[in-house]
């Protein structure tokens, strides 16, 4: 399972629940239609300073990169800017995306999550340090 999460905050003047709606709505599109497995929309709860992350996170989830890679490319094909997907960009700002890969536990075996890889998208912030 692939998990794609996107941090965001709503543009000055958009209201909250119009500007969640809008991103609601194109998610539970891509579930409808089969092109996401599920989301979950979420706030922080944290603020500035303590926390550095935007204010809202849609996390939605893939079975697998050729999920997402079609999810992709049906999107580009219908252009970044039209529909569902173009009422977002409307409405936020301020985004930050990152994909992580389930890694497998030591309780699974490797039959019951095969195509697991421990990879995981180095983001803005990868040090250790």
């Amino acid at each position: 399972m692939l998990h794609y999460h996107v941090w965001f905050n709503l543009k000055t003047g958009v209201a909250e629940d119009a500007g969640l709606e809008i991103v609601r709505n194109y998610l539970s599109e891509l579930s409808t239609t089969g092109e996401c497995h599920g989301f979950q929309l979420l706030r922080n709860l944290g603020t500035a300073p303590r926390s550095k992350l935007p204010a809202y996170h849609a996390l939605v989830e893939f079975p697998d990169k050729a999920a997402l890679d079609a999810a992709m490319k049906h999107q580009a094909q219908r252009g970044i800017h039209q529909g569902g997907h173009g009422r977002i960009v409307d409405v936020v700002c301020d985004f930050h995306v990152e994909i992580f890969d389930r890694l497998r536990t030591t309780t699974e075996s490797e039959t019951e999550n095969p195509a697991q890889q421990e990879q995981v998208r180095p983001g803005r912030n990868n040090s250790c340090s």
